[in-house]
């Protein structure tokens, strides 16, 4: 089944080192930080900066 998906967006929390890591080694390249917005499903007051990574497939 071929779903014709060309590249994945992955997320984490700027302070997850761990995460930012892992999502570094598998060639994910760093789109940008930032707010999540107020709309978004998982929102909380407070909420850490977000990490965008890029991952093509």
């Amino acid at each position: 089944m071929d779903h014709d998906v060309k590249s994945i967006n992955l997320t984490c929390n700027e302070s997850n080192v761990a995460s930012r890591k892992i999502i570094e080694r598998l060639g994910s390249k760093l789109i940008e930080i930032i707010d999540a917005p107020k709309d978004y499903f998982g929102w909380y007051k407070g909420m850490e900066k977000q990490c965008i990574y890029e991952l093509i497939v």
